[in-house]
């Protein structure tokens, strides 16, 4: 399956339907994430002229939101980061 179930910034949680399908692996590529600020590599590295040594040059705060609601499905993650 391509996608998480949370889907609309958090305005739906899919995940019983995700349980009943029993979805076990999930593959993340251009996620459908309302306002584009999850998982792809312009919303976790926001500033690429920023230094890559430095934790706060990444921002990941809604991509780990993404990611728990995928794990709390007991599913595995192929992730794209592109």
């Amino acid at each position: 399956m391509n996608d998480g179930p949370i889907v609309t910034t958090g305005g739906f949680d899919l995940s019983p339907s995700y349980s009943e399908m029993g979805i076990k692996h999930i593959w993340l590529h251009d996620v459908p994430w309302t306002y584009g600020n999850a998982v792809d590599i312009n919303c976790v590295c926001p500033r690429f002229e920023a230094d890559a040594n430095d934790p706060q040059s990444y921002d990941c705060s809604l991509t780990d939101y993404y990611l728990q609601s995928i794990f709390a499905l007991g599913a595995e993650v192929t992730f794209r980061l592109g």
